[in-house]
């Protein structure tokens, strides 16, 4: 008999994360470049191959297309085995549920002719409210510090002394799956890797650090590329409880180090962005790459 009745909820929670899918792909978010333009976006591009890409605040976008945000977060996480579709189904959740007590900036690139959403970053600021010295005993972490049990902004590869509001998290990049061709993939990445830099020279503090966790093999090149330096903390064992909706994200993945990246100064940024602008709109892609790490030049440092 229990085995009939796990069958069934298995059967019922696949279903479920089906139907949720689904509904995910439906979405569209027609005019999001009227939108963008309207509310005086971080960073706002508009491609002629049709693409958009923007870079808002979290109150600058109406709850419809949170909701579509959050749900497209949702939906990729699935599609890498990140999410649990346990806790989709035992939560009712079609959507990832929103962030709290934090702000957040949302980086997405649309189609504008089939108002898809095809790629997606977010940055997400400090929980302290007035902001701390990023020394202080009692700063609130960051979600990847609580992951892996660490306070990586101890490390932070800057000199002197910052407050909290001065660093973010970088979160949850990812792209739609039906994107196919290299170059293509490469550039919707660099789209919102400009973005997410575009919005960071404009932002008051302007950002110190970055932090966040990465695969060695994997995101750590796009630090590399865009950070004059980099530090990677070893020999940490990331966990979530097992109620959280992202728990195997720590579970299914090879090594996940946590890093804090140093962000480039006001001059510097100018030539880092003219240079990501080249990635993402440039003739020869990869040309454009190899130019950007040897500008780049980023000193990589490890620690345990």
């Amino acid at each position: 008999m229990t085995t009939t009745l796990t069958d069934a909820r298995r059967g019922a929670r696949d279903r479920y994360v089906h139907d949720v899918l689904s509904v995910q792909e439906g979405l569209r978010l027609d005019r999001f470049g009227d939108l963008a333009t309207g509310v005086g976006a971080l960073h706002l591009a508009r491609r002629p191959n049709g693409w958009t890409t923007a870079a808002l605040r979290g109150d600058q976008l109406p709850y419809r297309y949170l909701l579509a945000i959050q749900g497209f977060r949702l939906a990729r996480f699935i599609d890498l085995g990140w999410a649990s579709r346990d806790v989709v189904y035992e939560q009712a959740l079609f959507h990832e549920p929103p962030t709290r007590g934090r702000e957040e900036i949302h980086v997405l690139t649309v189609d504008g002719a089939s108002g898809r959403l095809l790629a997606y970053a977010s940055m997400l600021g400090a929980a302290d409210a007035p902001a701390t010295p990023h020394t202080a005993p009692d700063r609130s972490p960051f979600p990847c510090e609580e992951a892996h049990g660490v306070r990586v902004l101890a490390d932070a590869p800057v000199t002197g002394t910052f407050t909290t509001d001065e660093a973010w998290e970088v979160k949850r990049l990812t792209r739609h799956p039906g994107v196919t061709g290299r170059t293509d993939q490469i550039r919707l990445v660099f789209e919102v890797v400009l973005g997410l830099y575009s919005a960071m020279d404009r932002l008051t503090p302007r950002p110190r650090v970055l932090v966040g966790d990465v695969e060695p093999k994997v995101a750590l090149r796009h630090l590399t590329l865009t950070s004059p330096r980099v530090v990677l903390v070893e020999g940490t064992e990331p966990k979530l409880p097992g109620d959280s909706l992202i728990h195997p994200a720590y579970e299914v993945r090879g090594q996940v180090l946590p890093f804090v990246a140093e962000v480039p100064g006001p001059r510097r940024m100018a030539g880092l962005l003219d240079r990501l602008e080249r990635v993402a709109t440039g003739t020869d892609v990869l040309a454009a790459l190899r130019e950007l790490g040897t500008w780049t030049s980023c000193r990589l440092e490890r620690k345990r």
